[in-house]
């Protein structure tokens, strides 16, 4: 009996199918389609990146341009001292405001190149007198001590006279000792309340910034509020009307980003606002 071993496939050329590897130009053709694929999906992944970044930075700058209007308006509604009319009185001048006419008269708005100044009573809290003001004119009981700090300031709506004081102490029995004497002694019952300084300043053309002050400038609080933190930023604050008589204010706030810093990519959202000042 004959045994035969089989063979491997064989081509027309005898060599083995199995032995046949790709060419160079095979290679460099496979190398070829590999590199545009790597660099298509490159592109698509970065445009895809560039386009999530730029919406982040859309809803970000809205998002920054919906507080910026509501804290605004709050302190220009809060803005006043009560008085009825567009100015406040310091005849001790301890507030940082410049004195507008004689007797003290000092404006509860004022603005001068990109800055606003609001002074009122931002905290929302007032108090009363408990006890008339007889011998010692540097002190008073009131109703409720804990809406002061000692070396801040308040004020004193007496009526026909009114002034700002600034807290040298305030003790356990509360009394609240002034670093000055008060004009007149007031009557049991007056009403006293803190008296603060807001400012606004859009002086730089990139953000938003709300300094809280003392009324005679000691800061107490910043914040900034900006479009997106990128190079391109634009903030703009406009008042486009300003009628104390009828307590209101009208203002448009506008905040834009730039991609490139070019017009083309510019994006820009504007807020129109109308407010009553009811703190007058």
């Amino acid at each position: 009996m004959q045994v035969t071993k089989n063979k491997p496939f064989q081509t027309e050329q005898g060599n083995s199918f199995l032995q046949q590897g790709i060419t160079l130009v095979e290679l460099i053709v496979a190398m070829a389609v590999s590199m545009i694929t790597v660099v298509g999906a490159f592109w698509w992944f970065n445009s895809v990146w560039k386009r999530s970044v730029r919406q982040n930075e859309i809803q970000q700058m809205e998002v920054q341009l919906r507080e910026a209007t509501k804290a605004l308006n709050s302190y220009l509604r809060a803005c006043g001292t009560g008085s009825g009319d567009a100015f406040f009185y310091d005849p001790l001048d301890i507030s940082t405001a410049p004195i507008d006419t004689l007797g003290g008269l000092k404006r509860v708005i004022s603005v001068s190149g990109g800055v606003m100044d609001l002074y009122g009573n931002f905290t929302g809290n007032s108090t009363v007198m408990k006890a008339p003001m007889i011998t010692d004119l540097d002190r008073v009981k009131v109703s409720n001590p804990f809406i002061f700090t000692t070396g801040t300031s308040l004020y004193i709506n007496g009526g026909s006279t009114q002034e700002v004081q600034r807290i040298k102490s305030i003790s356990a029995d509360s009394m609240i000792v002034f670093e000055n004497n008060a004009m007149i002694a007031y009557p049991r019952g007056t009403l006293i309340f803190p008296l603060e300084r807001i400012q606004i300043d859009a002086s730089g053309g990139k953000s938003l910034k709300m300094n809280r002050y003392t009324a005679f400038g000691t800061l107490k609080s910043s914040k900034a509020f900006i479009p997106s933190g990128r190079s391109g930023d634009d903030v703009i604050f406009t008042i486009t009307g300003n009628n104390i008589a009828a307590r209101r204010m009208d203002y448009t706030l506008t905040f834009a980003i730039n991609n490139n810093s070019t017009s083309k990519t510019r994006v820009q959202k504007s807020s129109d606002q109308v407010v009553y000042m009811r703190g007058f």
